[in-house]
C-alpha cells in the first residue's frame, strides 16, 4: 500500500517485513551479524518462557530456525556482537532464577559454546554494548526494584574473561537500552530505583573508564524501549510504562555529533509496543516483536531513511531519482528520467523531524527548487507518481 505523500510524514520509510513465525515474543534477545538478522528467547503466549533462536535473511525476507539457546528458557537475556560470533547470557527463569552463564554462538557451524560466566550478581534486564574487541554489561535487576544494580563488567572474548570496570553513574536502573557509536557507550531510559521511569541518557568513554551525562531522551521516561545504529545515529523509541494500556512508538535520533535529539514520526500502523527487539543491517534498522494492547507481536518492521522506493506493480530502485548539488547550500535539481511519462507528479520535503517544507506539483521531469531559506540540516525529497515513488536524502549546508 503506498500513502499519500502528505498525510503521514516518514510513513515511507516503514516497510513490513515477514512475521517472526506463529507467535511473536517479548523481552527476548535481538542482534545483527555478517547481514543477517538473530532473534530469540523471551516470552511467548501465556508468558511461556522460550529459548528458540532464529536467523533473518534480508535476502529472502525469511525467517530460518537454528539451533536451540542451550541454557534455560530466558526472558530479559543480554546479548552482544564481537568477532563474527553472538554471545547470549545472563536473564531470568520462573524456575531457576537470575542466571549468569554465557554463551558463544557461532553461525557458519550452529553451535553454542559455553563461556565464562559473569562474575557478579544474577541478574536480569542487563544491557550491553560494545567497544573494540570488548563488551561491557551495565546496570539490570536481581528482583528488587528498590535497589536496581548499577556495576559494569567488561568481557573480552580473547582471552574469556571479565573485569570491573566504573559503576554506571545514574545508580540503579533497569530495562533501558544500550549501544555504541565510534569507540563511546551509550545506556539511555529504563527505571530507576523504585521502578521511576527515566529519559535520562549517559555515554561511557572507556580511555577515561568514566560515565557523563548527555541531554535526556526527548519523549517520556520509558521501560522496555529499543534502539540501533543507522549512520552513527542512534535511534531509540518504543517502550511503556508499567501499566498494561500504556505503550509508546516515539522515536528519538541522538546524533553524537551535535550531541543532540531530534524527534521522528512513526505511522500508526507501526504499533506500540515494549520489551520488543531491535537490530540494524547497514543503513536499514529492524523492530520487531514486544509487547502491547493487542498482546505479543508478531510483525517485523523495516526503517531506513533512504532504501525503500516502492512501485505499484513491482519493487523499483530509487537509484534513478537524482539530486543535485548534495550537499546543497541556495538551489536544488531534481530529475527522475523514469518519471518522464508520468501524468502526475508531486515533489515533497520534509525535514528531519517529518515537518512538510514543500509540496507542489510539476510536469517536467527536472525540476530546480530554491531551498536558500531552509535551516542547514538533513532533509528528504519524495517524488511521487500515479504509479510510483521514490526518496532521497540530502543536505542544506
Amino acid at each position: 500500500m503506498i500513502l499519500a505523500i502528505n498525510t503521514i510524514a516518514f510513513s515511507q520509510y516503514w516497510m513490513q517485513q515477514a512475521s517472526m513465525f506463529n507467535y511473536g515474543r517479548h523481552s527476548g534477545i535481538g542482534c545483527s551479524l555478517n547481514g543477517k538478522g538473530y532473534v530469540g528467547l523471551g516470552k511467548i503466549y501465556n508468558n511461556t518462557l522460550v529459548n528458540d533462536f532464529w536467523e533473518y535473511d534480508t535476502t529472502s525476507n525469511v525467517w530460518i530456525q537454528k539451533a536451540n539457546y542451550p541454557g534455560a528458557g530466558l526472558h530479559q537475556s543480554t546479548c552482544f556482537v564481537i568477532n563474527d560470533k553472538i554471545y547470549v547470557g545472563l536473564g531470568a527463569n520462573t524456575s531457576a532464577g537470575n542466571q549468569t552463564d554465557l554463551w558463544e554462538y557461532n553461525p557458519v557451524t550452529d553451535t553454542w559454546v559455553q563461556k565464562a560466566s559473569f562474575p557478579g550478581t544474577a541478574r536480569y534486564g542487563a544491557k550491553a554494548f560494545v567497544i573494540g574487541d570488548s563488551a561491557f554489561v551495565v546496570a539490570g535487576s536481581y528482583n528488587s526494584i528498590s535497589t536496581y544494580l548499577y556495576d559494569m563488567y567488561m568481557y573480552s572474548p580473547a582471552t574469556n574473561t571479565w573485569k570491573v570496570k566504573a559503576d554506571f553513574a545514574g545508580g540503579g536502573r533497569n530495562e533501558g537500552t544500550a549501544f555504541s557509536i565510534n569507540g563511546i557507550g551509550y545506556y539511555c531510559c529504563g527505571t530507576a530505583n523504585n521502578s521511576v521511569l527515566t529519559q535520562e541518557c549517559w555515554k561511557y568513554n572507556p580511555t577515561t573508564n568514566a560515565w557523563s551525562a548527555i541531554p535526556d531522551f526527548p519523549a517520556t521516561g520509558t521501560l522496555g524501549p529499543i534502539s540501533f545504529v543507522v549512520d552513527n545515529k542512534a535511534y531509540v523509541g518504543f517502550g511503556g510504562n508499567y501499566a498494561s494500556t500504556i505503550y509508546y512508538n516515539n522515536i528519538g535520533i541522538y546524533d553524537p555529533l551535535g550531541n543532540s535529539w531530534q524527534t521522528l514520526s512513526v505511522p500508526p500502523d507501526v504499533l506500540e509496543r515494549r520489551w520488543g527487539m531491535s537490530f540494524s543491517i547497514g543503513d536499514i534498522g529492524y523492530v520487531t516483536g514486544g509487547q502491547n494492547a493487542t498482546g505479543v507481536a508478531t510483525d517485523l518492521w523495516a526503517f531506513s531513511l533512504t532504501s525503500f522506493t516502492t512501485n505499484l506493480s513491482k519493487a523499483e530502485s530509487d537509484n534513478d531519482l537524482k539530486i543535485f548539488p548534495n550537499p546543497a547550500s541556495s538551489q536544488l535539481s531534481i530529475e527522475s528520467v523514469s518519471f518522464k511519462n508520468a501524468e502526475e507528479m508531486s515533489i515533497s520535503i520534509y525535514n528531519v523531524q517529518g515537518q512538510l517544507m514543500l509540496n507542489k506539483s510539476i510536469k517536467q521531469a527536472t525540476t530546480i527548487i530554491d531551498i536558500s531559506s531552509y535551516a542547514k540540516g538533513i532533509y528528504f525529497v519524495h517524488v511521487k507518481t500515479d504509479k510510483e515513488i521514490a526518496t532521497k536524502k540530502f543536505i542544506k549546508e
